[in-house]
Formats: C-alpha cells, sequence, structure tokens
C-alpha cells in the first residue's frame, strides 16, 4: 500500500480559501464568525478530531497574520455526534447564533441536510469531507461549497486503478451507508469490466464492533485482495480484528479509505508492507 497522509494542513487551506473572499466583501471590522460543526462522538470520532484541529489550525494562523482582512475570526463548535439531526441541531443553532460560516462535517448525510437549510439560517456551508455527487448535483445550493474531491472523482481513479491491479478474484467490505456502498459497488463494476471476479461483497452497518462474522466469510472466499470502505473508528476495529483473526497480511487489504492519519495512527504498523502481489 502507498502510504498517503491527509494531513491538518489540506483542510486548513480550505478554510483559508473559503473565507478570505468573504472578508474582503466585509465593510466592517466585526469579527468573521465560524461555526465549525463535526463529530466529538460516534462513528467518525477520530476523523472529527482531524477536522476539528485543521480548522482551529487555520484560525489560529489567520489570526496571527492580523485576521481576514483585518478582521479577528472566532470560531464556536458543535458536535453533529454523526447523526443528521443532531448536525442539523448543532448548524442551526451556531447559526442562530451568529456563527454563519458553517465548515466541518464528514458524511454526507449530514451535510445534505445542513445544506437543505442554509436559506432559512442565513448561512453559507464550506464542505471539506462529503463526497456525495448530490451535494454539487441535482440537490446543490447556491450558499454550499464543496472543497474536497466527489464520488465521481473516485470513480474514475477507481476506473483507472483496476486497469492495471494485480490479482484475479477480489472481495468488498464496505460501510452500509451511501459512501461505502458507491465505493464497494463501484470497485465491483471495475474489476468485472477487466475481466476479473469479485465474488463477496459484504456491507456491514455503522457501528459495528464485532467483524468476526464477515472476516470469517472474507477468509473462506480466499481472495487476492479485499477492497475496504470503511469509516471512522469502524475502519480502525475492522484492521485489528483481521489481523487478529490472521486475515491479514495473508490477504492484502486495499483501498483508498485506509490510508487516512487517522486509520495508520489508529491501527499501528499492521497496514505496513501491504501490497496487492500474486498468490504462489
Amino acid at each position: 500500500m502507498i502510504k498517503h497522509k491527509v494531513t491538518s494542513i489540506s483542510l486548513a487551506a480550505a478554510l483559508l480559501m473559503a473565507i478570505a473572499p468573504l472578508g474582503a466583501m466585509a465593510q466592517s471590522k466585526e469579527p468573521v464568525k465560524v461555526g465549525l460543526v463535526s463529530t466529538k462522538t460516534g462513528v467518525w470520532a477520530e476523523m472529527g478530531e482531524e477536522v476539528f484541529r485543521a480548522v482551529r489550525f487555520a484560525i489560529d494562523e489567520a489570526n496571527a497574520k492580523g485576521g481576514v482582512d483585518g478582521r479577528k475570526v472566532e470560531v464556536s463548535e458543535g458536535d453533529d455526534e454523526g447523526t443528521p439531526e443532531a448536525g442539523r441541531r448543532a448548524a442551526e443553532k451556531l447559526a442562530l447564533d451568529g456563527y454563519k460560516f458553517l465548515i466541518g462535517s464528514i458524511p454526507s448525510s449530514i451535510s445534505l441536510v445542513i445544506a437543505q437549510n442554509l436559506d432559512r439560517w442565513d448561512a453559507a456551508f464550506f464542505i471539506v469531507a462529503s463526497k456525495s455527487d448530490k451535494l454539487t448535483g441535482d440537490t446543490c445550493k447556491p450558499r454550499s461549497f464543496r472543497t474536497n474531491h466527489s464520488d465521481a472523482m473516485d470513480i474514475a481513479m477507481i476506473n483507472e486503478w483496476a486497469k492495471s491491479i494485480k490479482g484475479n478474484t477480489f472481495a468488498v467490505i464496505a460501510a452500509d451507508y451511501v459512501w461505502g456502498r458507491d465505493s464497494g459497488e463501484s470497485f465491483k463494476r471495475a474489476i468485472e469490466a477487466q475481466g476479473k471476479k469479485v465474488p463477496l461483497s459484504l456491507y456491514v452497518p455503522l457501528g459495528t464492533k464485532d467483524f468476526a462474522p464477515y472476516i470469517a466469510q472474507l477468509k473462506a472466499a480466499n481472495v487476492d485482495a479485499i477492497w475496504v470502505a470503511e469509516v471512522g473508528r469502524d475502519a480502525i476495529a475492522f484492521v485489528k480484528q483481521a489481523h487478529e483473526f490472521k486475515l491479514v497480511p495473508q490477504t492484502p487489504l486495499i483501498g483508498h479509505a485506509l490510508i487516512s492519519n487517522f486509520i495508520v495512527n489508529g491501527s499501528g504498523k499492521i497496514l505496513e508492507g501491504s501490497r496487492l502481489k500474486p498468490r504462489p
């Protein structure tokens, strides 16, 4: 596996690009108020920690340089708990309290709910992690801006990569929600288009703690590699249990979902040297 670190700096840069033009248009020197809503509790808590750290870093950096157009940047935080309803409540409270530049939610389900309420809240929303094409497609809102790549871009990458991937049989294990299914199904289509096989696809409920039944099926499938599209602490739990039950390193785990900092850090050295190679 080629390691690629998604750093705090990338999210920080996204925030600075988002708020800088808005500050330039302001006539007063009132502070720029940012509403940071992301996950502190729930499945995405580890990812949420990275988002909170990144946005705080960006704000500290901006203020150290005199703010945005001479205006100090203030931040207030809310916990979306990893659910759309809690995310809506947290974002609404921030916006009504005057923190109208919203940023930070991770799953597309939360971002979609926030985006639908922006006119009512008189707020703007900067998406840093959600990938659903709907956010910039048929449900796109003028007050909503995405700074990260989308599902369509992931699919284009998978389609190209599948042309040269080694191995003949693969399995999929993915989170059972919109992004997990999009990723797993896209991988399966791309692999089968190359004349190879994906005999097993498993979609696991969010918040699963015991992956043993799924790991048993993956071991029995005896495939060349496993595409993993798990999220947050579920991904860490799966990787650790896969190692405990000796699924890895015998069978490589592949997929861009595995190369986030929090997964690499949370799984220790389990994924080191994980690469796709032909079976003997």
